[in-house]
């Protein structure tokens, strides 16, 4: 399996993640460690005593990096400056990550020692020409909500730059492509409530992204939203209208 990011703190996150696996903690303590308590609180996360328990099973350089943090760093500058503040609850992600549901997370301990990850650290834009492999799925998260930033030389609130910021992104699948096995596919984008409008992200322009990534071309997968499930477990609300979809690339509606 392959994975790109082009920030480097991704490698070593993975790895301090499968070494808590490699360790056998119990979930509430994976949880614990990861996500801290509650919701928007980073209390407790990465602790030290979880740490120690973990430290003998991360590899040799990634135990170096790691360990020089915690050697010279807190729990808490450790948490509060490499990763987002922003945390769901323990049941947000319980319900929204497969792995982290009772039997998901009994399953992946059982065969995390089988999963091998080269990393590239890499851009998007150069990403086609580095990638070594074929495949037969890419997965590309929700990176489309950022291409304004990406293409930042164009002014993402005219119609006709996004028109050209999502042409440029189609563009880029196209040189990914390439890199498909037969049949293989492409995540091009997960899009958070996507019936949402906002002006300055190209593929929140209902407008625009119909005529670039129309639905009778392109296979669009929705799903109860992420932001909606948090709202109603986290704060208690009981409303479900909002939906997220993932946009599949090649369709098999555009062969």
């Amino acid at each position: 399996m392959d994975a790109f990011d082009v920030n480097p703190l991704t490698k070593h996150y993975f790895y301090l993640k499968k070494a808590a696996m490699t360790a056998d903690l119990t979930k509430k303590e994976y949880l614990d460690f990861f996500n801290g308590y509650g919701v928007n609180t980073r209390e407790n996360a990465l602790n030290t005593n979880t740490y120690h328990k973990i430290q003998s099973f991360l590899e040799k350089d990634e135990r170096l990096f790691w360990d020089y943090l915690f050697e010279n760093y807190s729990s808490k500058d450790i948490s509060t400056h490499l990763f987002s503040r922003e945390l769901l609850s323990s049941k947000m992600l319980e319900r929204t990550i497969k792995y982290l549901s009772d039997e998901g997370f009994q399953e992946i301990k059982k065969n995390i020692h089988k999963l091998k990850i080269n990393f590239y650290q890499q851009d998007l834009m150069n990403l086609p020409e580095t990638l070594n492999n074929t495949y037969d799925f890419m997965y590309l998260s929700n990176i489309v909500q950022y291409i304004d930033g990406i293409f930042k030389n164009y002014n993402s609130e005219d119609k006709k730059n996004q028109m050209l910021n999502l042409l440029k992104y189609k563009a880029l699948l196209e040189r990914l492509r390439k890199k498909l096995n037969h049949q293989g596919q492409i995540v091009a984008g997960y899009i958070y409530a996507i019936e949402h409008k906002i002006d300055n992200i190209s593929i929140f322009n209902p407008e625009v992204r119909e005529n670039i990534f129309p639905e009778e071309k392109y296979n669009y997968y929705f799903f109860d939203s992420i932001e909606d499930i948090s709202d109603s477990i986290d704060f208690k609300k009981d409303y479900h209208t909002k939906s997220d979809a993932c946009i599949v690339y090649p369709s098999s509606k555009n062969k």
